[in-house]
Parts: C-alpha cells; structure tokens; sequence
C-alpha cells in the first residue's frame, strides 16, 4: 500500500481521480501482482544459478578443454610419418589443393589423397577419448 500511496504522491495533481476507492484497490492490486510476478522471476534465477555453475568456470573448463584437444592433435600429428605429415600439414595449414601439392611434391593426387585420409583417420583415433567425455 506504501509503494501504491508513493506513487499517487509522486504523480501528483496530474491524475483527475474521479472515484479514489476503486482506483486504490485496483492500484494495490495491480502492485501486488507485480510483486508476486518479480518474486517468481527471482526465485527462478536463484534457482538456476545454485543449479548451474558460474560461468567463469564453464569458461575455463571449455578453455582447458580445447587446449588438451588441441595438444592431442599437435601430438597425433607428430606421430604420423613424415611424408603422411607434410602432405596432410600442407593441405591442413597451407590450404593447399590435392594437385597442388601433388605437383609440389613429385606424388600423384591419388597418393596425396591417401596421405591426407591416413593423417585424419589416425588424427581422429587419437581425439576420440576426448570427444566422448
């Protein structure tokens, strides 16, 4: 009622009240729902936030996700023979094309495409723990 009578004071003699007892009980009821409206809203996001963890965590957990998935790659590249490791790097990193690399390196374009099937196949074995988690 306090917020209800604030508020006709605030206004001031702006508003022409013609009948002031249906106006406060409409006044009072129409703040009394917007109270039991807010008080839902916050008790949904108190809620929610004691359910999920903070944010900074989800974001720092992803980060060192991607990192580990990361140096699992670097590493599954490292292990793939050399010539299976430059072609796949040359197609990966350089963006270059199967017959581009093929004439770059003396090798047929269906040789450069074995290569590069190899390099992910082993690259995707080696990921494969941190994709399931």
């Amino acid at each position: 009622m306090q917020e209800v009578f604030l508020r006709l004071w605030e206004r001031g003699s702006d508003q022409q009240i013609r009948e002031p007892l249906p106006y406060l009980y409409q006044a009072a009821h129409n703040r009394a729902i917007s109270y039991l409206r807010h008080q839902r809203v916050r008790s949904r996001w108190e809620e929610l936030a004691t359910r999920q963890p903070a944010p900074v965590a989800e974001a720092t957990h992803a980060a060192l996700e991607h990192d580990d998935l990361a140096r699992a790659i670097d590493r599954a590249t490292d292990a793939l023979p050399e010539r299976c490791r430059q072609v796949f790097l040359l197609s990966r990193d350089q963006q270059l094309s199967h017959a581009e690399i093929a004439g770059m390196l003396g090798l047929s374009v269906k040789t450069v495409e074995s290569h590069v099937w190899r390099a992910i196949t082993a690259i995707r074995s080696a990921i494969k723990p941190y994709l399931e988690q």
